[in-house]
């Protein structure tokens, strides 16, 4: 073979090579196959590609043309179109083509948060049968990748439009395909398209930009977050030491020490305690992330070691290695979601002690065992061995600094997960958060809130953008006694969004889980938000609102409460307990007060005030005896309010 010939041909077929690569060009990610456009509003394609190359659109009938431009920017504007489908779509230079099908034009709700709002549908209660029974494919999900910037981004990370199906509807948002649901089932025929951006123990200052939290730009906040970072940490370092003597705090994620903790004759008797129902982060461990050890025993008889069980352990953020006497019998990565079930054969056990070890890891936010009483344990076809109390922990490692999590870094998850999608129009916002911002009060959060609505709508450039979100749900064990709670504070931040102009709340007192922060009704969560939109957008006239209080004032002796939205007004179930409202007198402490209903209004009887100045109702993390409701079975809203004379 002539070599000068061939490296010849070779040389050719790299130069066209480099001009087809040359010539390509790409969509941003949000677009493709089954994706819902946003209906009656002008609809922008773009994307990158080749300088000076022509570019053709074509859809629903018409073309367009553009050239790309000198910095490789791309764009096409459609005119505002009428809900419909199925369409297709094709992009195309003279040497390139993308056709996309199954488009629809309907409406686009972004929905965003933390994991209330990530959770999926196989994890809510009914799922099984709910998803049995899906044959809508107008109901539609993009989800964003986790994913973070320090700088403005001008593409998200990737994804794909995914219809609804009895395969596929699983994995959408489960708040908001039962929010999709009531909306197509309500008589709105338009498809709906969920925009679902979230990151389960998200704060809510990642999703803003930097004008927006007082800074001047991105670097500014980043760098004060940082140095904050390296505070926290520091202090960590201090207090862990104390607690765990030869821990070290590790030179990457996932380092591992050379540990025996999980065999059956390791001696933990000076490794100190820590419940299992809540992340270790609830426990006084703030800012830790990297690799705990959990060690529990049982004692067995001799009939008992002969059974088969299955240890049951509730779920475990993030990461799971699970060991009886020694033996690892299940583990699961990056699971946070997914309770632990794991099969012990009989084997591996022996009459009187037995040992349970379990290494967990966590890469950011919460970690830890998060169980409930009756939910972990060994199950055999004989009894069940509870394993709720008792456990012995150790940390293992401690990640390194930069680790950590970066859904509580200010602006990030709005520079990579929000402000690329700024052109990509949207019907409105379904929000669910606040967890991850309990330690805050009610005027840090309710201003921070506030400023995150103004700041996406400033972004999609509609200052009457609708808005819907939920408050949050009740969780932990409810009080014995009128006390403070972080959390009733966060409620109250996230009622007072409600002076701005097409905001609405949907209230969930009534359906949260003392023993898990992730509830598992998700179903009238979904409805309750779509109760806002079918009134307020969707112009089908319904009440949307539960009991708010109008004014409370004493009159002949009596300290009365009344309400608005108040038609048909009930305690649930005729509970008319002492544990649902309490009154302060000048001294600020309060104390317990019996309501009687009256004619639609709620009277109060507390002996322990004579001279009452505020009342409260639901005024705890879990307001467990809140039952009062309208005619619509919409719960009461939480409130905190001063007598009016």
């Amino acid at each position: 073979m002539n070599h000068s010939f061939f490296k010849l041909i070779s040389f050719l077929l790299l130069l066209v090579s480099c001009n087809d690569s040359q010539a390509q060009f790409k969509p941003a990610k949000i677009f493709g196959e089954h994706m819902v456009l946003q209906r009656n509003e002008p609809i922008k394609i773009w994307g990158t590609g080749t300088p000076d190359k022509k570019m053709v659109a074509t859809f629903n009938g018409s073309a367009y043309q553009v050239v790309i431009d000198a910095s490789g920017f791309w764009e096409f504007e459609i005119p505002a179109q009428k809900a419909g489908g199925p369409y297709k779509m094709l992009l195309s230079t003279a040497r390139k083509k993308i056709e996309w099908s199954d488009i629809y034009v309907g409406d686009v709700w972004l929905c965003s948060g933390q994991s209330n709002m990530e959770w999926v549908l196989e994890m809510t209660d009914g799922a099984e049968a709910e998803i049995a029974q899906v044959n809508d494919s107008l109901i539609r999900q993009f989800k964003v990748p986790r994913t973070s910037a320090d700088e403005l981004a001008n593409d998200i990370e990737g994804g794909a439009w995914i219809n609804s199906s009895k395969e596929t509807v699983g994995n959408f948002t489960a708040v908001g395909y039962y929010f999709a649901k009531k909306i197509r089932t309500s008589g709105e025929g338009v498809a709906i398209g969920l925009l679902n951006s979230s990151w389960g123990g998200s704060r809510i200052e990642p999703w803003m930009d930097a004008a927006s939290l007082g800074a001047s730009d991105t670097k500014e906040i980043i760098a004060a977050a940082n140095l904050e970072k390296e505070k926290n940490m520091q202090r960590l370092d201090q207090k862990l030491v104390k607690i765990f003597p030869g821990f070290k705090r590790a030179e990457k994620i996932g380092e591992e020490k050379k540990v025996n903790w999980e065999t059956f004759d390791f001696d933990d008797s000076k490794w100190p305690q820590m419940a299992i129902n809540g992340n270790w982060e609830n426990e006084g461990y703030e800012f830790l992330d990297g690799m705990f050890w959990y060690r529990n025993t049982f004692e067995l008889t001799k009939a008992q070691a002969k059974e088969n069980y299955t240890l049951e352990l509730g779920m475990i953020d993030d990461s799971d290695w699970t060991y009886v006497n020694g033996t690892l019998v299940g583990q699961m990565a990056l699971s946070y979601n997914v309770p632990r079930s794991y099969s012990i054969d009989k084997k591996l056990l022996k009459p009187g002690k037995n040992v349970i070890a379990i290494r967990v890891e966590d890469t950011g936010g919460g970690g830890g065992i998060n169980a409930s009483q009756g939910a972990i344990g060994l199950r055999s076809k004989t009894g069940f061995i509870d394993l709720f109390t008792n456990w012995k922990v150790y940390l293992e490692s401690l990640y390194p600094v930069t680790n950590f999590a970066r859904n509580a870094i200010p602006t990030v998850l709005y520079n990579k997960m929000i402000y690329p999608l700024r052109d990509f129009p949207i019907k409105g916002v379904l929000w669910y958060q606040g967890e991850s911002n309990a330690d805050q009060n009610r005027e840090e959060y309710g201003k921070l809130f506030k400023g995150l609505i103004n700041n996406w709508r400033t972004l999609w450039g509609n200052e009457n953008l609708p808005f819907y979100f939920v408050q949050l749900a009740a969780f932990t064990e409810a009080p014995s006694e009128p006390e403070y709670s972080s959390w009733p504070n966060i409620r109250m931040a996230q009622a007072d969004a409600l002076a701005l102009d097409h905001t609405g709340m949907a209230v969930t007192i009534d359906i949260g889980d003392a023993n898990d922060i992730h509830p598992r009704n998700k179903k009238d969560v979904g409805e309750r938000l779509a109760l806002i939109a079918l009134d307020n957008v969707y112009g089908k006239r319904n009440n949307f609102r539960g009991p708010n209080p109008k004014r409370i004032s004493i009159f002949e002796g009596k300290l009365i409460v009344e309400y608005n939205n108040a038609e048909g007004i009930y305690f649930r179930d005729n509970n008319l307990s002492e544990k649902q409202f309490s009154v302060a007198g000048a001294n600020g402490k309060f104390y317990w007060a019996k309501p009687i209903l009256d004619a639609g209004r709620v009277i109060l009887n507390c002996p322990n005030v004579s001279d009452p100045v505020e009342v409260r109702y639901a005024w705890a993390a879990n307001p467990a005896e809140a039952s009062l409701f309208n005619a619509d079975n919409l719960p009461a809203e939480p409130f905190s309010m001063k007598i009016t004379e």
